[in-house]
């Protein structure tokens, strides 16, 4: 029982983190900072991968 609650809660923290990449892409996006918008889609890329693998 402890490890599924563990578990939902690294997946809980992680659905957050992607949310929050993608606001903050979004908002780079918007102030034409093209450097951060790639480094965060990088980020967001990693966690997508991690995420999917899981």
């Amino acid at each position: 029982m402890a490890v599924n609650k563990k578990m939902m809660k690294m997946m809980e923290k992680e659905k957050n983190l992607i949310a929050s990449l993608r606001y903050q892409i979004e908002r780079y996006k918007s102030v034409g900072n093209g450097f951060m918008c790639q480094r965060l889609n990088a980020e967001l890329q990693k966690l997508m991968t991690k995420q999917a693998t899981c």
